[in-house]
Order: structure tokens, then C-alpha cells, then sequence
């Protein structure tokens, strides 16, 4: 069985971090491979098409969680604002309805007192 830790660890410490990006730029990644073999790692892209997919399904999972982000944010906003506007008519209903109210009362008191004056 394969100890995962310790194939991360040789892969990090000796793949990434020297030969990855000189490699790379360099000679396509070639000697990188047979690093990998020396060490007994497990081949993942070992052709164009293979680093094609991976580089898709990264792009897919990069674009999704950007998506289901933007989604959410777009969901609260829209929570917020109905509630805002709910709580805003609610406002202005109650605040009219006690405008009407002294109104009402003051006009009451206007009659009162004509009442009074005659």
C-alpha cells in the first residue's frame, strides 16, 4: 500500500518546489516525469489531451464555485431588498394611518370647540 503523506511530502519538497516551474519553462515538463517515475508516483498527465481535461474540469469547478457565489450573494440581496420594501410600505402604512388618526382627533376638537361656541 501506498503511503499518500509521504508521496505528497517527496512530491512537494522535491518536484515543486525545484523542478516544476524551471522544468517547465524549460523542457515541457520532461524530466519532471522521469522524477515521478524514479520516485514511484503516479503518472496523472501523461499526455495533452489528460492535461486538456484537467485544466477543463479545473476551469469547470474555478467557474462553478464563482457561479454558485455570485448566486448566493444574488439570493440575499434579493431577500434583503423584499424585506426592506416589506418593512417600508409597512412603515408608511403605519405612519399614514397615525396621520389620519390626529387628524381626525384634531378635526374633532375643531368641531368640539365650535359646538362650544355657539
Amino acid at each position: 500500500m501506498i503511503n499518500l503523506r509521504q508521496i505528497y511530502d517527496e512530491f512537494d519538497a522535491h518536484i515543486y518546489v525545484e523542478s516544476v516551474p524551471m522544468v517547465g519553462i524549460k523542457s515541457g515538463l520532461g524530466s519532471t516525469f522521469n522524477r515521478c517515475r524514479e520516485m514511484r508516483f503516479p503518472l496523472i498527465f501523461i499526455d495533452r489531451d489528460s492535461v486538456a481535461n484537467a485544466l477543463a474540469g479545473m476551469h469547470d469547478t474555478h467557474t462553478l464555485a464563482f457561479d454558485s457565489k455570485a448566486d448566493s450573494i444574488t439570493a440575499r440581496i434579493r431577500t434583503w431588498s423584499t424585506n426592506l420594501y416589506a418593512r417600508l410600505h409597512e412603515d408608511y402604512e403605519t405612519k399614514r394611518t397615525q396621520e389620519r388618526i390626529t387628524e381626525i382627533n384634531c378635526f374633532i376638537d375643531f368641531l368640539h370647540s365650535e359646538l362650544d361656541n355657539l
